[in-house]
């Protein structure tokens, strides 16, 4: 799948990352679209994603392999399915900045 990105960056467009994570039990990356998804459930064309489509997370680990912080979207007709409710970088910087 031909991703247009104009810069240099690593892609998982099979989500081999987000399953090994989620079956160490480590974060729970919500995944949207792909096989078995129906037309009207989602929005735009990430039904087409053959894998799925990873939603927004952060998780930050360290050297030695502990978790510092981790958050996963799940997107609910509350935060307008993903769409609000993300943590700000100012807030998400204040709990781990003496941590790291």
């Amino acid at each position: 799948m031909e991703n247009n990105i104009k810069f240099k960056c690593w892609s998982d467009v099979d989500l081999t990352l987000s399953n090994y994570l989620k079956e160490q039990g480590v974060i729970e990356v919500c995944i949207t679209g792909g096989p078995g998804t129906e037309k009207e459930d989602l929005y735009f064309k990430i039904r087409e994603y053959p894998h799925g489509m990873n939603q927004p997370a952060i998780l930050l680990v360290k050297p030695d392999g502990s978790v510092v912080y981790s958050w996963a979207s799940r997107p609910v007709k509350e935060n307008k399915g993903g769409a609000t409710g993300r943590p700000e970088p100012k807030d998400v910087w204040a709990q781990v900045k003496d941590k790291i």
